[in-house]
């Protein structure tokens, strides 16, 4: 078994994926540069307020959610600044997740062609 398959899956269970390609105009989906500059920012910006909020304990949270819950949203777009920040959140979540999803399915589809090789590495 390749050494970059995780011990839960087993050869049989990897070689056994099977997958049509997609259109190669998929490319076209994967942002430029300059589109990362453009639209990648702002989801930036929002995950590290993201990671800056994992270091918070409850009661901290808690103190800048009521700060939050009480700040008017600039851009007028949701009720206050809490509610701007969880659809940010979201919206990158959602953002993201394309990226994850395209990540995993490169991952498997490497790791059944390398188990189906039947090569082993060290």
């Amino acid at each position: 078994m390749p050494r970059f398959a995780s011990s839960s899956e087993s050869l049989k269970d990897l070689t056994a994926i099977d997958w049509e390609p997609r259109p190669t105009n998929l490319l076209e989906c994967a942002p430029t540069r300059r589109e990362w500059s453009n639209d990648g920012n702002a989801h930036l910006v929002t995950i590290r307020l993201a990671f800056v909020m994992l270091t918070k304990t409850r009661a901290e949270l808690i103190d800048v959610a009521h700060r939050l819950l009480h700040d008017p949203d600039p851009d007028g777009c949701a009720a206050n600044m809490a509610e701007s920040l969880l659809d940010s959140l979201n919206d990158s979540r959602e953002w993201f997740q394309t990226f994850a999803d395209a990540l995993s399915t490169a991952h498997a589809r490497l790791l059944s062609a390398a188990a189906a090789d039947g090569s082993t590495t060290n």
